[in-house]
């Protein structure tokens, strides 16, 4: 019989043979990554949303009937993928910063390590950098499952309508908010954070911490670096951004929402080509007359396009005056989408695609 050493020595040298093989394949994968970087040339996109889709499916895919689950699986190839195609060409990405925050957290889980970062200290600074080409990607919050759209984020649409910037991808990812402070919660006399992070845990906060006051700051690792040193102060940030400060957690996911997610919007120069499943940006302002909205959503339902989110907003034009944002599923060069878009523009006094994307797993695929 033979012993467990000689055993697990087996083990592990035919472990050392697979490592070796995997090597071998990622090394073959990134030489044909060049190769594709050298047929794209400088006039196509090095960062492609629906490719990166199909490759993220097929691996989910092959993955069903192992051990490791296919969120580890595509975990893993987001790194690969973020490693080829840097490759091809250095990706510089702005985000709404400072680092640590939940837009941070997309923008890595969106692109990988491998790209340059950047940190943005507005919505607005970060569609800036992409429209002036100091970034070739920006991401953004664009809308939460708890408080619905992000205002900033819409208002810079507006400010930018002329430009070249459109939203080509999405990242969806749960967030998970924990109140952090160096003193007790029964000491806790004031609670920084994001204005949305807050009213997410509005709830949470009226119930447990009642007599607290509530103050907003630029962003949740703001938040956690101010009370890092402040007696009987708290914030609600992530559990990346405690673990940044070195400041404990003191209560655990107080979202009010278990299910709360943010949908975060890659901003770039680029329309997706349609895939199976896909989600389109639409702006639009409606003649100033009785019935004008109800005609042009009418539209929608004449030609069954499903609206998942609509707002609006002022135009900032004259008073009283508001764009209407919309995403609905399907993308704009395919029916029934392309029709319905068309007849809209004879309905509307202004109609703007603000982008098209291959629609990402809730999960964060």
């Amino acid at each position: 019989m033979r012993k467990p050493n000689a055993i697990l020595a087996d083990l592990r040298r035919e472990i050392d043979q697979i490592d070796r093989e995997i090597v071998d394949r990622l090394q073959r994968r990134a030489a044909l990554a060049i190769r594709v970087g050298k047929e794209k040339g400088v006039n196509l996109p090095i960062y492609v949303p629906e490719r990166e889709r199909q490759v993220l499916g097929h691996v989910a895919s092959a993955a069903k009937d192992g051990p490791l689950s296919a969120n580890v699986i595509t975990t893993i190839y987001r790194e690969v993928l973020s490693a080829c195609r840097a490759l091809e060409k250095e990706i510089s990405v702005a985000y709404l910063g400072p680092e640590n925050t939940f837009t941070h957290q997309a923008a890595i889980q969106s692109f990988g390590s491998a790209v340059k970062l950047q940190a943005a200290a507005s919505v607005d600074h970060v569609f800036k950098l992409v429209e002036k080409d100091l970034a070739d990607y920006g991401v953004v919050p664009l809308e939460n499952s708890t408080e619905g759209g992000v205002t900033p984020t819409l208002d810079s649409f507006v400010q930018y309508l002329d430009t070249a910037l459109q939203i080509c991808g999405e990242i969806v990812i749960p967030i998970a908010h924990h109140l952090i402070s160096s003193s007790p919660r029964d000491a806790v006399q004031v609670v920084y954070s994001h204005p949305q992070a807050l009213a997410q845990c509005r709830g949470w906060l009226a119930e447990e911490l009642p007599r607290a006051d509530t103050i907003e700051v630029v962003s949740t690792a703001a938040a956690v670096a101010r009370v890092k040193n402040e007696p009987g102060a708290a914030a609600i940030a992530s559990e990346l951004a405690a673990e940044a400060e070195g400041v404990p957690i003191i209560a655990n996911s107080i979202q009010d929402r278990v299910d709360n997610v943010t949908r975060f919007a890659i901003l770039g120069k680029q329309l997706p080509d349609s895939t199976e499943d896909d989600r389109t940006a639409l702006l639009f302002s409606v003649m100033d007359q009785p019935g004008s909205l109800y005609n042009a959503l009418g539209i929608f339902a004449k030609y069954n396009v499903n609206l998942t989110f609509i707002l609006s907003r002022p135009s900032r034009r004259r008073t009283w005056d508001y764009y209407f944002f919309a995403i609905l599923i399907g993308h704009p060069a395919r029916d029934p989408v392309h029709t319905a878009l068309a007849e809209l523009e004879k309905q509307c006094v202004l109609v703007r695609v603000l982008g098209a994307w291959p629609t990402a797993d809730p999960s964060g695929g």
